[in-house]
């Protein structure tokens, strides 16, 4: 009886543990969000310098790999922008478009959401449907062109014309 049960407890385990297939996430729960903290001694600290100092980021960002950015529109204290990561996949390479949305919250604090997650066409064998390849390709690709523009924002300003 306790060999039954056990074998039934490892079976059930097995099936848990295999699952029924590739978990996938719904293309509306594809969101990363980032929070960037603006700390710089000689940087006059203004809505409109650090939008501007965003505006420049995105129109001057390099191609990073098959990842860049690019400028839609930019407001008062929001850009509107969109981006490609390019990941390596089973298969190949995937590449996947997303919208940026930049809002200068205060004079030292961006919140940076990207959304709308699309995957483009390539020849790899996984999409970013893939709750595995979105939260560890896809996420963290975008998180580090985050941290690119937070970089940029810290870098001293008396070069590039922010002074104030």
């Amino acid at each position: 009886m306790i060999k039954k049960i056990l074998s039934l407890v490892t079976l059930s385990s097995l099936l848990v543990l295999s699952g029924c297939g590739e978990q996938l996430i719904k293309p509306e729960d594809k969101q990363v969000q980032a929070m960037l903290e603006i700390n710089m001694p000689d940087f006059k600290h203004t809505t409109e310098n650090l939008t501007a100092k965003v505006v420049d980021w995105m129109k001057h960002s390099p191609d990073d790999g098959g990842d860049k950015v690019e400028l839609n529109s930019n407001g008062t204290n929001y850009i509107k922008g969109q981006g490609i990561v390019a990941s390596k996949v089973k298969g190949g390479i995937l590449k996947v478009k997303y919208k940026i949305h930049v809002e200068v919250i205060s004079p030292k604090l961006v919140k940076m959401t990207m959304t709308d997650f699309v995957d483009l066409p390539s020849d790899a064998d996984v999409s970013s449907n893939s709750a595995y390849i979105f939260y560890n390709k896809v996420k963290d690709q975008t998180l580090e062109m985050a941290d690119r523009l937070e970089d940029y924002l810290n870098k001293d300003t008396k070069k590039k014309g922010f002074f104030g």
